[in-house]
């Protein structure tokens, strides 16, 4: 590595495109180089097992793992690790999980272009950041006294915040299990318990649920 460089990067992102244009964003900036690209979590982690990276740029919603369990488990084994959530989401719901799960920093996915370098120098620095067009979402928030929009949501343990989204997505309990690595019993368990925390009845009250608190993009069931 140059001797130069200070931070070595590595980007989670299941879109190549948004990559790249991280990539252009970083490059117009010193003391970064983006070391290694992964299109999702499981294969983050075993990119990292192999070559440790400074600071993790990652997404939110990708197949698979999902960026909370990602950050979580990145923090777990490597606590040195900066983590910064790059987000098409800009709700409470997100952001609290994210931050709950151990990331350092959480920035819009528009604001990259303009915000990215300084959040990643602060987080380099051993530094907290959150994007400042979402200081409005925080506000609101605050105003509603931190009663989360989601309701039970929060409620929710990581794992079935996970397996409620790959439901919501219409994933069978099968492949739940497999990516998982749970029994598809465990599953079920998880989605009995997911209901009755939720105060659900049924599977397409789950994905409306999902859908209303962003989870998951209704687009993709049109």
């Amino acid at each position: 590595m140059n001797a130069a460089v200070i931070c070595r990067v590595m980007l989670v992102d299941d879109h190549p495109l948004f990559r790249e244009g991280l990539k252009s964003v970083i490059a117009a900036g010193s003391g970064f180089e983006v070391t290694a690209e992964a299109g999702g979590g499981e294969e983050c982690l075993q990119m990292l097992a192999e070559n440790e990276a400074d600071l993790v740029i990652t997404d939110i919603s990708m197949p698979g793992m999902d960026g909370a369990s990602l950050v979580a488990e990145v923090k777990k084994r490597w606590p040195a690790t900066g983590v910064m959530v790059v987000s098409m989401y800009t709700d409470m719901n997100h952001i609290t999980a994210s931050f709950r799960a151990g990331a350092d920093a959480y920035l819009a996915k528009e604001s990259a272009a303009e915000r990215l370098l300084e959040g990643m120098r602060l987080v380099a620095a051993g530094e907290k950041y959150i994007d400042p067009t979402l200081s409005s979402v925080l506000a609101e928030e605050f105003a509603r006294g931190g009663r989360d929009a989601a309701g039970g949501y929060d409620l929710l343990t990581r794992r079935e915040q996970q397996i409620m989204r790959l439901l919501a997505e219409g994933i069978d309990v099968g492949e739940i299990a497999a990516r998982c690595f749970i029994s598809p019993k465990t599953v079920e368990n998880h989605r009995t318990s997911i209901m009755k925390k939720l105060g659900l009845k049924k599977e397409a009250q789950l994905v409306r649920y999902a859908a209303r608190i962003g989870l998951i993009d209704m687009d993709l069931w049109r």
